[in-house]
């Protein structure tokens, strides 16, 4: 169902975004700029993607290093999509 914004053009997408920001009084913040841009159906697929490309010998090689369940999700999750953090933002 997100996706199917992806089809929608810009222009129709960014009157409701400005109404959220404003109701989230973020407006004129560097979080109003920030949250719809990672929150957007194009961020969704974009990390989507990248963790589907992730192998499991990562998590699995975290689990024999003694890490926790949090910590090596924290770790392949968080720090190894860097490129697509950049992106959408």
């Amino acid at each position: 169902m997100i996706f199917i914004t992806l089809m929608l053009p810009v222009e129709v997408r960014i009157f409701p975004t400005v109404e959220v920001i404003a109701n989230l009084k973020m407006l004129d913040s560097y979080a109003g700029l920030t949250l719809p841009l990672m929150a957007s159906a194009t961020a969704t697929f974009l990390f989507r993607q990248f963790f589907m490309t992730l192998p499991d010998e990562l998590v699995e090689a975290a689990r024999i290093d003694g890490a926790s369940p949090m910590r090596s999700f924290a770790t392949s999750f968080f720090r190894s999509p860097k490129p697509i953090w950049r992106r959408c933002l």
